[in-house]
């Protein structure tokens, strides 16, 4: 292949021509057709013949001229003459210019051919019938061949440590670009700089696009988008340090403020600005008139014979080589790295504060400069009343971290002294802190929503009116709101009830997605189900519906191609409607293969799923092949953690015939089998080809790959975090509700198999760690009570499946 290389002094050329030849002899090759500019080094190569005799030589696809020291383009175009959108996109993309030296003409090319798009022409369609299109295409033609013989460039380009780099931005309705020029400064006041374009990118407005983002100065803000992503490639191709100054212009106003505001609420905007924030730091912005924009040339239509001498393009404008005070004034002083927002714009309503005193009793001033100082480093202002609305901005653990951080920075100025006899550790959270703020959160909340309610029983009396009047609201000993519902099932040693909410308030809002989220995205009636037992108020249902309509993961995984008619079910069978203990009836099907990684190795594993035929509980149990020894060692796992099945459904599958095949034999040879193990398994096998007739195991297979495919995100992990996945889909598909049963508590497998909820994560109901001992010393002494307890709250379960739960699945 050909070697390029510079250097702007000759002995060092003459030494990498000498120390090359060396390498490449040690190797038995030659180095030949040696050209350069350079009198001294062309002598050397002449002495050793391994000349190029052609004064113009290809570098990179361009060509350049060793005597002049210039380069230009190939003269010829290569076009089939023929009128179709292929034809135009193969012309266009034959001129070879990758630096941009001539991309306003090219980009009328480009234009044209978005509009032979816009009209719907095919690939090798002609529109030789359209006379239009054919003088437009054929006047292309004839610029682009003028500028591509006639356009040459000086080589050289001075870089020292002065050099300066400035970017020019524009963009029109169609199309946006930028170029970049390198400028060495005037060395004294009698003397003028030099400029040079060494880059220019352009590019069209995008056809499908939201209507928003089609505005024009978001088009500029993404034509300084290109330019300062440039600015790094000419830094590290020209070897120019980065300490070296770098300028930014735009005619756009709105662009530089955006670009010099701490706070944009677009998101859009926000990205672009972040990304020029990082591409060019300490970038200086400047504002240029139009007229003196270099890259207005890019947007707009150009005249070749003009454009192939215009000193605007091809040096920028004429002030530029001049010094600074010569410069266009700058009635506004802009900053790419603006300062954070003042404290004082920060208006924080803290009526709410006052009223609780929520700051370990200080000083009211105090609580509003710390919640102020607390929004400052986010850039958040807070516009509306509540003074929780960060909880919008983050989810709920960062945000109660935020107001823990807010009542430690308060504790800390208050009580400076006795920080951590009283508080704690400034940097580290622990169970009591958070506790402690999301109990002052609550008592917020509550001031801000229900402020009515709270004088009614600051009063003594019942709310009687309202839309709480039926909740039974009263105080628990920490001065929270609760209530006493029917819905309720209350708690026999704290006796406590649910926690009476707003469900529009920010903090509520951010509490129940928490709660979905982590329930690995469950659906409306579990998130319900789960919310209740923590608190309850009005539209409760409705805001959750909302909520969990609006989850990106769950819009993800409810989309459907398709939209079908369910059959009518059948009667169910006698198996599924007793009263039998938890997987003594069984279906039993795997799921599978799943990648995993195993060591050092990429392996597949399985799933067997146990699904109760009754409880409708699932039993997961993670193997590493289908062999029928596997699935017979799963089999006496489920038998012991849980019961020994006595009815098992499943479909054909080798594993599971060998498996029964297997069972018959030792029940065969070994009459003491039976006596021992209590076994005597009847396996019943659906239709062949009818994998509708197993929907009993089928449909618990799907949820659990919905649960895992939420959870994995199609990544690849180890075996022991999927086994820990596994885990947690079964526990939250254990508790996912059956059936609501008017006032009641809901049915789930959970209850029905260990008498409870299995729940998961935090609650919002504040815990006190110090009386969970005596608690446990209390429970001990009650066992028989709450064995008794249990027996009847699982009767109670049973009677409500198989009262309401059974006959909600009639057709």
């Amino acid at each position: 292949d050909n070697i390029s290389f510079s250097n702007d002094n000759e002995d060092k050329m003459c030494d990498f021509f000498n120390e090359s030849n060396k390498v490449m002899e040690s190797g038995s090759f030659q180095l030949r057709q040696w050209s350069s500019n350079s009198p001294k080094l062309m002598q050397l190569v002449k002495d050793n013949d391994v000349q190029n005799n052609d004064n113009i030589v290809k570098v990179l696809g361009i060509m350049w001229n060793t005597i002049d020291d210039c380069i230009f383009f190939n003269e010829s175009l290569k076009w089939d003459k023929i009128y179709c959108k292929r034809s135009v996109l193969s012309t266009t993309n034959s001129v070879f210019d990758p630096m941009g030296y001539v991309s306003p003409v090219l980009m009328q090319n480009k234009l044209f051919l978005q509009k032979l798009w816009y009209l719907d022409f095919k690939w090798d369609k002609d529109f030789e019938d359209n006379e239009i299109l054919m003088q437009e295409w054929d006047q292309l033609l004839s610029d682009c061949e003028t500028v591509v013989r006639n356009v040459t460039i000086l080589r050289e380009i001075i870089v020292d440590r002065n050099t300066e780099i400035h970017v020019f931005c524009d963009a029109s309705s169609t199309s946006y670009g930028a170029c970049i020029y390198i400028l060495n400064p005037p060395i004294n006041l009698d003397t003028k700089g030099n400029s040079k374009l060494v880059f220019a990118k352009g590019k069209i407005k995008p056809k499908n696009t939201v209507d928003n983002d089609n505005t024009i100065p978001k088009l500029e803000l993404t034509a300084m988008l290109v330019g300062a992503r440039l600015v790094g490639l000419i830094q590290s191709s020209l070897a120019i340090d980065k300490c070296n100054n770098v300028y930014l212009w735009s005619d756009a106003l709105v662009v530089l403020q955006w670009l010099s505001s701490p706070d944009i609420d677009s998101a859009y905007v926000h990205r672009r600005v972040v990304a020029i924030r990082e591409s060019c730091p300490g970038a200086i912005l400047m504002h240029v008139k139009s007229l003196d924009n270099p890259a207005d040339i890019i947007t707009r239509p150009v005249q070749v014979d003009k454009f192939i001498k215009n000193d605007l393009w091809w040096r920028g404008p004429n002030w530029l080589v001049e010094k600074k005070h010569n410069w266009p004034i700058q009635e506004v002083e802009y900053n790419l790295s603006p300062p954070l927002i003042n404290i004082q714009s920060i208006n924080v309503n803290i009526a709410i504060v006052k009223e609780f005193d929520i700051s370990f009793n200080f000083k009211d001033e105090s609580i509003q400069t710390l919640l102020q100082i607390s929004m400052v480093d986010r850039c958040i202002e807070l516009r509306e009343k509540s003074i929780l609305k960060f909880f919008d901005t983050y989810d709920f653990t960062r945000s109660m971290r935020v107001l823990i951080y807010v009542f430690r920075l308060a504790h800390r100025t208050q009580f400076h002294k006795d920080l951590n006899k009283s508080f704690g550790n400034i940097y580290l959270s622990t169970l009591g802190q958070f506790e402690f703020a999301k109990l002052k959160a609550i008592l917020i909340m509550q001031a801000e929503c229900f402020s009515t309610e709270k004088l009614i029983l600051d009063s003594g009396k019942n709310v009687n009116s309202g839309p709480c009047r039926g909740f039974g609201l009263r105080y628990d000993k920490l001065g929270v709101i609760r209530c006493t519902t029917k819905a309720v099932q209350l708690d026999p040693i704290s006796d406590l009830g649910p926690i009476l909410v707003a469900p529009k308030h920010p903090f509520v809002m951010s509490y129940i997605y928490s709660l979905h989220y982590h329930s690995n995205c469950a659906s409306k009636n579990y998130t319900l189900n789960r919310v209740r037992r923590e608190i309850h108020g009005p539209g409760l249902k409705v805001m959750i519906n909302q909520l969990v309509q609006r989850c990106f993961i769950c819009k993800k995984h409810r989309a459907r191609y398709l939209r079908f008619t369910y059959p009518r079910p059948k009667p169910l069978p006698i198996f599924r409607t007793k009263f039998l203990a938890p997987y003594v009836a069984c279906g039993v099907d795997l799921a599978g293969p799943y990648k995993v990684i195993d060591g050092l190795s990429e392996n597949k594993v399985w799933i067997t799923l146990f699904t109760c035929l009754v409880t409708r509980a699932i039993y997961l149990v993670l193997v590493k092949d289908l062999r029928a020894s596997t699935f017979f060692r799963a089999l006496k796992e489920l038998s012991c953690r849980h019961s020994t099945p006595l009815l098992l459904l499943s479909d054909n599958a080798t594993n599971f015939a060998a498996t029964n095949k297997l069972l018959k034999i030792i029940s065969q040879h070994v009459p003491e089998f039976e006596k021992s193990e209590g076994l005597s398994l009847q396996w019943k096998f659906i239709p062949v080809k009818a994998p509708w007739t197993g929907g009993v195991y089928e449909r618990m297979i799907g949820n659990l790959k919905t649960n895992l495919d939420k959870m994995n995100f199609g990544q690849l992990i180890n075996v022991e975090e999927f086994r820990e996945h596994i885990y947690e889909c079964e526990r939250v598909i254990n508790d996912r509700p059956l059936q609501q049963v008017g006032d009641n508590e809901i049915i789930t497998p959970a209850m029905l198999l260990y008498g409870r909820k299995l729940g998961g994560g935090g609650t919002l109901s504040s815990t006190c760690v110090d009386n969970l001992l005596e608690d446990s010393k209390y429970l001990q002494k009650m066992l028989p009570q709450v064995y008794r307890d249990n027996i009847k709250r699982r009767k109670r379960f049973w009677e409500a499946f198989q009262a309401d739960y059974l006959d909600s699945l009639r057709g």
